[in-house]
């Protein structure tokens, strides 16, 4: 992973601002040892981290060397698998001093500073399979300014105002192992869902309840962004982002009336998005949109409690297609019982919509969810799982070879998947120099190249400050033999955007391409 949950530089932000020394550090890649090493160099007072199924049992080991090494070091984790299931892992794991359950910006700054006053007693021994103390009890010291015994700490409320907490972004203090240009990159707008599908642990993480931040501290986010670190492009990674139609359509308006120029990808559902919404985050820079779909077949939305219908799916496919933005749907498939009934719905589905592509995953159940808890009551699992099997998913599908030669189908279907040609309006005029951009980066992509390069031209002349805009008519002529004009607009895009490395390569390339005699002397010196 070349990138840390996005939460992470929040919550670094944020003991940052209470004055504490922080190193916020990406171990993947690493094994425990070799991760050992540099947490010994830092020789924390407290070492927190993010848990996920697919790496809790590196998390695991790494925090049992950390005890041994730094035994006055204190050690919590938090995250989607963590959150439910806090005691079972303050059981096992006698390494670990706290779980923190949710949110954890209205915990940490307390019980760090606590930490830093309570130097750990040398006798404190922890036993694998010793209770944790009740959640109620251990919030209530902690909010006595005591520091709380083991156990998983839960804030009795969610934050309401998510624009108090400081732009991960911002955060000064030490890293390790993060590129800010793909870690800064991720934007955060939101937090929750408001429906509760079968396969998703959001429920039992946010109860169903959203919480929002404001389109002006978004858009400002991108901004500090852009200007500290050079980044252009950016991943918005709401469960939902286009929900709240009044704030979506207020951070179009935002980002393209005051800028900055820059393009981002964005999640929605299929019933939350309409020709307003799509065309106003086209205009705003939207270049490609994710879908969650999951399947064709009614039986199986039924079964997920996906609560939409295939219609939907098409109506939303087909508002992208007209607003000039490629639509990629997330389909879920190796569930057992489906049909081949239910493969051809599907099938039948990708067919109306017309989507860009597809992205098939097995279905696994994680902690948390309505298909872990009907396992678990079927008595098909039970907590235990987690810590014995050492497979970074639990595969709905294992063992079943009918449901992995459906799932061997489904693949082999979205592969298929040939890319709708744009739906070019018969007039140029109105369209804003990001709409032209995505038509041309469509008419590319289909090879259709004088098509993309005339829309191309018309987007720099429609918008000739927008870097985008400068970078594919650059990266244009190039790939058309003209590397002098390349040369010249890519020369006038990086003097635009000098931070961004994108365009400094592209430069690099024009003028290579250009002066092919220089690239040989060069490579013989």
């Amino acid at each position: 992973m070349s990138f840390l949950p996005a939460g992470l530089p929040i919550l670094a932000a944020v003991l940052e601002r209470e004055g504490h020394e922080v190193m916020l550090a990406n171990y993947s890649g690493m094994t425990p040892k070799q991760a050992l090493r540099h947490v010994r160099e830092f020789s924390p007072g407290a070492a927190g981290f993010s848990l996920f199924t697919h790496n809790r049992f590196e998390t695991f080991e790494l925090a049992g060397l950390i005890r041994r090494a730094l035994p006055d070091c204190r050690i919590f984790v938090g995250g989607p698998h963590a959150s439910p299931l806090g005691d079972e892992i303050l059981k096992r794991e006698a390494s670990i001093d706290w779980v923190i359950r949710g949110e954890g910006e209205g915990i940490l700054p307390d019980l760090v500073r606590l930490v830093e006053v309570n130097p750990v007693r040398k006798d404190r021994k922890m036993i694998p399979g010793q209770a944790p103390a009740p959640t109620d009890a251990a919030m209530e010291s902690l909010l006595a300014n005591q520091l709380p015994p083991r156990a998983t700490l839960s804030a009795a409320t969610r934050i309401t105002d998510l624009d108090s907490l400081p732009q991960g972004c911002l955060y000064g203090g030490k890293t390790f192992g993060l590129d800010p240009r793909i870690q800064y990159s991720l934007i955060i707008g939101s937090r929750g869902c408001a429906w509760a599908c079968a396969f998703c642990a959001s429920p039992t993480l946010w109860g169903r309840r959203v919480s929002f931040r404001s389109a002006h501290s978004i858009v400002d986010e991108i901004r500090q962004a852009r200007d500290r670190f050079g980044i252009q492009y950016f991943h918005i990674r709401d469960d939902n982002f286009t929900l709240n139609k009044e704030r979506v359509l207020e951070f179009a308006s935002l980002l393209q009336r005051e800028g900055p120029a820059v393009r981002f990808n964005c999640q929605a559902r299929v019933d939350s998005v309409d020709d307003e919404i799509l065309e106003a985050l086209a205009e705003s820079g939207l270049e490609h949109i994710q879908f969650g779909v999951e399947s064709g077949s009614p039986a199986t939305l039924e079964r997920f409690a996906k609560d939409v219908s295939p219609d939907a799916v098409i109506r939303a496919c087909r508002s992208a297609r007209k607003a000039g933005i490629p639509a990629s749907v997330y389909l879920i498939g190796a569930i057992p019982g489906e049909t081949r009934e239910d493969i051809r719905a599907t099938n039948e589905l990708l067919s109306k919509a017309g989507p860009n592509d597809a992205v098939v995953s097995p279905l696994a159940i994680f902690p948390g969810t309505e298909l872990c808890r009907q396992a678990t009551d079927d008595g098909d699992m039970n907590d235990s799982l987690w810590f014995r099997s050492r497979e970074p998913a639990i595969f709905a599908a294992i063992g079943d070879h009918a449901a992995i030669a459906r799932l061997e189908e489904l693949s082999s279907l979205a592969g298929r998947i040939t890319p709708p040609a744009p739906e070019i309006p018969p007039s140029l005029e109105g369209l804003s120099g990001m709409r032209l951009l995505s038509f041309g980066e469509q008419s590319a992509a289909l090879g259709m190249d004088e098509q993309a390069g005339r829309l191309f031209a018309a987007a720099m002349e429609r918008a000739p400050e927008n870097p985008w805009c400068l970078y594919r008519l650059a990266e244009w002529h190039l790939d058309q033999g003209n590397p002098a004009e390349a040369t010249r607009i890519a020369q006038a895009l990086t003097a635009l955007v000098p931070r961004w490395e994108d365009a400094a390569s592209l430069l690099e390339a024009a003028l290579a391409a250009a002066n092919p005699k220089k690239k040989r002397n060069n490579r013989q010196n």
